[in-house]
């Protein structure tokens, strides 16, 4: 979930050029700098395998030149002791950034992982935080069976709200539930999300924004099937009260169908993000259009609704179904508004369970299109990295993160000259997952590989906007 989704100041045609990636030239942590420019040519679509063609002037030579660098690191740290962990929030308070996700015990078990204070200036603060399913297990020496990780954390007056899951091994559910902590991490209250009078096997909670009467807006997904996990289900929005209370809930698909069953349910329609914009709120993530996600590919999808969470309009593009060993999804994973419209960003790509932290990772070419007036404007590859967050960070200029060459990338896009830095964190494999920044300081956090496993990091990134 990125921040800094304000307006930018940009319209359609500036937004073209941001579509230039090279191909990322060096294999460790020195900067790369490219500026590759594209003209405002739509690239057309591969009628053979339903993608996109590559943008217009990507042949893939190397772009490197002598360009100053913009993006540099000023600090990274690892966290967790060594134990196998991964950051996929990140939250800025008064002391500086924090982070949250998850870590494995000595039983391989999930905990729920808050680290405060995480930079070289403070004195850091771990806490952890597990589901009473989980609890109960570790007292019947069966905690590997039950997993709880937090997915992201919304800043609330005197506290957070730690957002999270329970995957219990055995029946294979999942369960969302939100711990409401103080300002010293201490919980107020907690509560558990499984859906009223529905017969739902999993349900996640992917991203979510605070609402003005101190509750919350949470988006994800719900109704997923059995052993294909976050594959299958309806995109899926709670309004939950300032106490933890759900005061509604809705499921969104493309065929108008509602499942009360989630065995009848093979399509892979979910959000990842949601944004606030006047009189309602933005969601974006991905849905199947005609078969079942076991044959059709997923395709990018937004939903505008009110704040009652009754659908506005909708955005998606239709493609031609293709063989299920080569159909890619294309998955929308965030977004932020422009002047004009929204450009979204995500990955086309194969999913792979990772079985370590229980959780599907889309893996491919990054993906970035734009939406105006109700309709997909423009689609494009950006070249080879699976992207994450997006974030403008002032003079139409926009950081993509995620994984490029199985490494954590961060890269500085210009709405003229497309992609003019970036660079590779590690020399080892790794991904940047979250992302926060506070004024010109970018901090980024994921997992990278540390000997035999994934441990938790975090960096600290300049940024210099050649404007500034």
């Amino acid at each position: 979930m990125a921040e800094g989704g304000g307006s930018s100041g940009t319209n359609r045609r500036q937004l073209l050029g941001i579509l230039g990636a090279g191909t990322l030239t060096a294999l460790s942590a020195a900067v790369v700098a490219t500026s590759t420019a594209f003209d405002d040519d739509e690239p057309e679509d591969d009628a053979e395998d339903g993608t996109d063609a590559p943008p217009p002037g990507d042949d893939g030579d190397e772009n490197e030149d002598d360009s100053p660098a913009l993006l540099s690191v000023d600090w990274d740290a690892s966290y967790g002791d060594g134990a196998a962990g991964s950051f996929t929030a990140a939250n800025w308070t008064d002391s500086g950034p924090e982070f949250a996700g998850v870590r494995l015990d000595e039983d391989d078990a999930g905990v729920g992982w808050l680290v405060e204070g995480a930079d070289p200036d403070s004195e850091t603060v771990d806490r952890t935080y597990i589901s009473e399913s989980n609890r109960s297990n570790r007292e019947r020496d069966r905690g590997y069976g039950v997993h709880d990780a937090i997915e992201l954390v919304l800043p609330v007056d005197d506290g957070r709200l730690l957002v999270g899951w329970t995957h219990d091994i055995s029946p294979d559910s999942k369960t969302p539930w939100i711990r409401r902590v103080d300002g010293d991490g201490e919980v107020v209250w907690d509560a558990e999300y499984p859906r009223p009078a529905v017969d739902s096997f999993r349900e996640l909670f992917l991203d979510g924004v605070v609402t003005d009467d101190g509750g919350a807006m949470l988006a994800g997904v719900t109704l997923g099937s059995e052993f294909v996990d976050m594959l299958r289900g309806d995109g899926w929005l709670v309004k939950i009260t300032a106490d933890g209370e759900l005061e509604w809930e809705q499921t969104y698909n493309t065929v108008e169908e509602t499942h009360t069953n989630w065995i009848e349910d093979d399509r892979h329609d979910r959000f990842t993000t949601i944004s606030p914009i006047e009189d309602g709120y933005l969601l974006a993530g991905t849905t199947t259009l005609g078969e079942n996600s076991s044959v059709a590919p997923s395709e990018p999808w937004v939903v505008a609704v009110d704040e009652e969470g009754e659908r506005r309009w909708e955005a998606f593009e239709d493609r031609q179904a293709v063989e299920a060993t080569n159909k890619r999804d294309r998955v929308i994973q965030d977004v932020v508004s422009t002047e004009d419209g929204v450009l979204v960003a995500g990955t086309i790509g194969t999913h792979e369970y990772d079985r370590l932290f229980r959780r599907n990772v889309l893996r491919g070419e990054g993906w970035l299109g734009y939406v105006e007036d109700g309709s997909f404007e423009w689609q494009r590859r950006t070249g080879d990295m699976s992207i994450r967050t997006i974030d403008h960070v002032g003079n139409g200029y926009y950081v993509l993160t995620g994984r490029r060459e199985d490494s954590a990338w961060v890269g500085l896009a210009d709405t003229d000259d497309g992609i003019v830095d970036e660079i590779r964190l590690h020399e080892v494999d790794g991904e940047v997952l979250a992302t926060v920044h506070d004024g010109g300081e970018l901090v980024v956090a994921g997992h990278r590989d540390d000997a035999d496993a994934p441990v938790a990091f975090a960096a600290g990134v300049s940024v210099e906007l050649p404007d500034s």
